[in-house]
């Protein structure tokens, strides 16, 4: 990371440097999951983000560790963030799936800040990711209220298609900059092991080998079911219908070619694209035992 980005204080300009801005864009969608890791967070929001697409390539030791994955259907991933490739030409020399003006869609996450005495455990939670700053905008393709996130909404509201009828609080302005958790140098194994671990086998057997041998990164594995759905329940509560939409439709099976919009259609059918019917309280109540699990280390 090249540096920590200081995230908005109103104007006043007291505070700026003892808060950090976060971008989620897997389960840190959902505030329930975000509060886990970061329970003084604030101006937690919808935002788009230009230039990467979530890809389920990385072998999920946390979800392993809770029993949660299945490898007889490969069932192993979680998410990272990957720069987006260059449009490819299609014969009639057109960009092809681009936003319309030559560069692919930006991606739906969640803009939160937390106090720098947090910012260790965010550290610890995305421990097999490297950090860079990421360009943030307002969230504005509509498509209905969010969800129950208690940032934004009335978390009395009720349910709606189009997600609850929310009532808006007045947030803070947006940092333009924000840390965002990508994909470990290209998926490098050999780097991770050398500078995360500093090539010490007997902490990396304790970390991980106990649970896994092989490439933590993979292009034949599909994402963990339960983790999956409650990403898709945090786009749906952050930015209602619209953000599933886009959820689906910028993320990639490990092959990097499936999006997950298809991967769903052929595997799950329209089910899949439901988050409401996921509890998002029982599978955050999996994340908090993770996340104590690697805390107590």
């Amino acid at each position: 990371m090249d540096g920590e980005a200081a995230p908005s204080d109103g104007g006043s300009g007291k505070d700026s440097k003892d808060w950090v801005a976060i971008v989620g864009y897997g389960s840190l969608l959902s505030e329930t999951s975000a509060r886990i890791t970061c329970p003084s967070l604030r101006n937690f929001q919808p935002v788009s983000v230009a230039g990467y697409r979530r890809v389920y390539n990385l072998v999920s030791i946390s979800n392993i560790k809770r029993g949660f994955h299945d490898w007889k259907t490969k069932q192993v991933a979680a998410v990272v963030a990957q720069p987006v490739p260059q449009p490819k030409k299609s014969a009639s020399n057109q960009d092809v799936d681009s936003s319309g003006d030559g560069s692919p869609p930006p991606m739906l996450a969640s803009y939160f800040e937390i106090p720098r005495s947090e910012l260790a455990g965010y550290y610890l939670r995305e421990a097999r990711y490297s950090f860079e700053e990421a360009t943030v905008q307002r969230w504005d393709h509509g498509g209905g209220e969010p969800g129950s996130s208690k940032s934004h909404v009335d978390s009395k509201s009720s349910a709606s298609p189009a997600g609850p009828t929310a009532t808006k609080t007045t947030l803070l302005p947006l940092q333009p900059k924000a840390i965002i958790c990508t994909e470990y140098k290209g998926g490098d194994q050999e780097a991770y092991f050398k500078e995360v671990y500093h090539g010490d086998k007997a902490k990396y057997n304790a970390d991980i080998g106990k649970y896994y041998e092989g490439p933590l990164w993979r292009q034949d594995i599909l994402p963990v079911d339960r983790y999956l759905q409650l990403c898709l329940k945090g786009a749906f509560e952050i930015a209602g219908e619209k953000g599933v939409e886009n959820f689906v439709a910028t993320s990639y099976l490990a092959d990097e070619t499936t999006t997950l919009k298809d991967y769903l259609e052929k595997t799950k059918g329209t089910a899949a694209f439901d988050p409401r019917a996921v509890d998002v309280n029982e599978a955050a109540k999996a994340a908090a035992a993770i996340i104590n699990d690697q805390s107590k280390k």
